[in-house]
């Protein structure tokens, strides 16, 4: 926790500042304090990232996207797939030798 006494949040002038934003210092209080889970803690103490609201904003933005692309992508890919093993399929039955009729 950073917490000298003269230090005011960067959001609320009249709240001490008990972290720092990772992203660009801004000191923040306990109501501006957002926290992000790590997806590496290679520290047994560390939970997560601290950032101030606006940062906290742009990187939750920057998420969703990141993950709406991923499953676009798994669709298309799936879709893509499926059709290709389709078509293949349909292909080797196509050219494959018909047995005589027999009366």
């Amino acid at each position: 926790m950073y917490a000298p006494e003269q230090d005011r949040c960067f959001y609320h002038p009249n709240s001490v500042a008990v972290e720092k934003c990772e992203r660009w210092n801004k000191l923040i209080c306990l109501k501006c304090k957002r926290t992000r889970k790590a997806v590496h803690s290679y520290s047994v103490g560390t939970s997560g990232y601290i950032f101030c609201p606006a940062c906290y904003r742009s990187i939750d933005k920057r998420s969703r996207k990141l993950r709406i692309i991923a499953y676009v992508l798994i669709v298309v890919i799936g879709v893509g797939g499926t059709f290709l093993i389709i078509w293949l399929m349909t292909m080797v039955s196509s050219n494959m030798p018909t047995l005589p009729e027999y009366p």
